[in-house]
């Protein structure tokens, strides 16, 4: 018989496994956030608040797709890092592990800027 084919190949542990969907689904809360950032300025000419300090006030604003770039970049973040995770394996499971913790603590560091975005346009 065939061996079935599944995703789990990929994992080279279970705790690896089980952070990348912790991950996961912190970047998918980044994309529904980023998503609504969008969705409440899309095709109007007003720009969107991308940054404010309590020195300066806004210093960064942009058209609507810019919302999108946050969510972006952490999920370009996510599959490279779990990627070098994955093959820093073998040679140091430790160091992967720290890899994969790195990644949720930055995530939900993206889920904290998307929102915080979010509430400055609203």
């Amino acid at each position: 018989m065939p061996k079935k084919l599944s995703f789990n190949f990929y994992f080279p542990d279970n705790l690896i496994r089980i952070l990348f969907w912790i991950c996961a689904g912190v970047s998918s809360a980044s994309w529904i956030l980023g998503v609504w950032t969008a969705a409440l300025y899309y095709g109007k000419p007003d720009l969107l608040i991308l940054h404010q300090t309590i020195y300066f006030g806004i210093d960064l604003v942009g058209p609507w797709y810019r919302a999108l770039f946050l969510p972006l970049l952490g999920t370009i973040f996510l599959y490279v890092n779990f990627a070098v995770a994955r093959y820093i394996w073998k040679k140091d499971a430790m160091l992967s592990h720290l890899m994969c913790y790195s990644t949720i603590f930055i995530e939900v560091l993206i889920v904290f800027a998307v929102f915080g975005i979010l509430i400055l346009n609203i």
